[in-house]
């Protein structure tokens, strides 16, 4: 065998691959010691702990087995791993290697036959898995994804949005439970970090802890109170040119933080490098507005999927203070502060898609085709996710691309996941009946 195709090039995720889908010459297969080896079925792949592929159906020497089929690279792997001394591992009936150097035993000192893969594996599959494992630009398919097929790269991209809500949906599920199955504070804590977009979305995610809707939500009656709360624990009173309006803004936080014991944040929001209408003293201004306008927020966005009333509601300004200042105490020439039509789109793709996703999920089965459909028609956005891919091949032309994007770049690409990826597995199997 070419010496690009040794040992070193394998690791168990593409060695689970052509197990699972039979992707070697089955022909008269034998273990090393000589056994001969029939598959009726592989197993189904394990993603818990223990044996790699479990419920496996083999006939070795001509006797019917059924148990479980661990995989390594070499076979003296066995050791490395410990399974020997491992009981999980005493239910395994075939050790699958890609080369063999050893023998191994379970728990029992009971042999186990080990079936050796090299010389077995087509090489054109070889050839693709060493450009996916050696490819030098970011994406270890750059080069090739524009010959994808297109049904391949549709039904893909919709299936990775659909993960990305399930992952969020996650994540959602942790925030719930901390705050005692509250959905209205995961709305208003997911909602204020994106209110932070583009530089300061983790430093919000950290006042909405520091500033819990549970305090906030008592003050949404009162503008001015709502403001004080969201700037002054966002540290943004702090030494600022005193003004009549300042000046109220620090008395009333100075009062309310004292009464529920608020501690103002650590790091403060940035305001370099940014355009003003992003500064993060009009975004707080804008979300407290949006509060004062809705206190009903949640019954009013969530339980309906509605595209014009999502947008008629979250297209808010601020009190008339901040149409004439970008940041406390400082006069600017008058405009209206009022969230523009990309900053809105961005919180519905972010915020209310994944949270509707999230709330139909847990009372329920979601209806996913509106939400997808609705991404459909939103546009796409553009970050350094979505740059990598520009001129690879790959659609995005929508908020549904874009989201799939960054889900297959994050949970495929830098994990080096190809043989779970769809692009990855037509790339594996391209020419291999050349």
């Amino acid at each position: 065998m070419n010496a690009a195709y040794q040992t070193p090039r394998m690791n168990e995720d593409f060695l689970h691959y052509i197990w699972q889908h039979g992707l070697f010459d089955k022909q008269g297969l034998r273990t090393h010691d000589g056994l001969s080896v029939e598959i009726l079925s592989p197993g189904l792949y394990n993603l818990d702990q223990g044996p790699d592929f479990i419920d496996a159906r083999l006939r070795i020497d001509g006797r019917l087995w059924a148990g479980n089929v661990e995989i390594h690279r070499k076979s003296s792997d066995w050791f490395a791993h410990h399974h020997e001394q491992d009981p999980r591992y005493d239910s395994v009936i075939l050790h699958v290697v890609y080369e063999y150097d050893m023998p191994v035993y379970n728990t029992h000192d009971v042999y186990i036959p080990v079936l050796e893969l090299q010389g077995r594996i087509p090489g054109q599959l070889l050839n693709n898995w060493n450009f996916l494992r050696t490819n030098k630009h970011p994406l270890a398919c750059a080069g090739r994804l524009a010959s994808i097929d297109k049904i391949v790269q549709t039904q893909w991209l919709e299936r990775l949005y659909v993960e990305r809500l399930e992952r969020r949906t996650e994540s959602f599920r942790q925030m719930l439970k901390r705050s005692v199955q509250d959905w209205e504070g995961v709305l208003y804590a997911v909602l204020l970090r994106y209110f932070g977009m583009p530089g300061n979305t983790d430093v919000f995610e950290q006042l909405a802890v520091a500033l819990p809707y549970e305090v906030f939500k008592k003050y949404t009656g009162n503008l001015l109170q709502s403001e004080a709360l969201l700037l002054g624990t966002a540290g943004l009173l702090d030494e600022v040119p005193a003004d009549d309006y300042t000046k109220q803004l620090q008395t009333e936080f100075d009062f309310l933080r004292q009464k529920h014991r608020l501690h103002p944040l650590a790091v403060k929001p940035r305001f370099g490098r940014m355009r003003p209408a992003n500064f993060p003293s009009i975004r707080l201004a804008q979300f407290a507005m949006l509060y004062h306008r809705h206190p009903q927020l949640f019954d009013l966005l969530i339980h309906k999927t509605d595209p014009a009333l999502w947008a008629g509601t979250l297209r808010t300004g601020t009190s008339d203070y901040w149409k004439t200042h970008y940041r406390p105490g400082k006069t600017s020439k008058q405009r209206s502060k009022i969230t523009g039509r990309s900053f809105v789109e961005k919180l519905i793709v972010n915020v209310l898609i994944p949270v509707q996703f999230a709330w139909q999920t847990a009372y329920g089965t979601p209806d996913t085709e509106p939400l997808l459909e609705l991404a459909r028609r939103l546009p796409s956005e553009n970050n350094r996710i979505t740059r990598l891919f520009a001129g690879q091949g790959l659609p995005n032309t929508n908020a549904l691309h874009s989201q799939a994007l960054m889900q297959l770049k994050t949970a495929y690409c830098d994990a080096k996941r190809c043989t779970l990826c769809a692009f990855g597995n037509q790339i594996l199997r391209s020419g291999e009946n050349t």
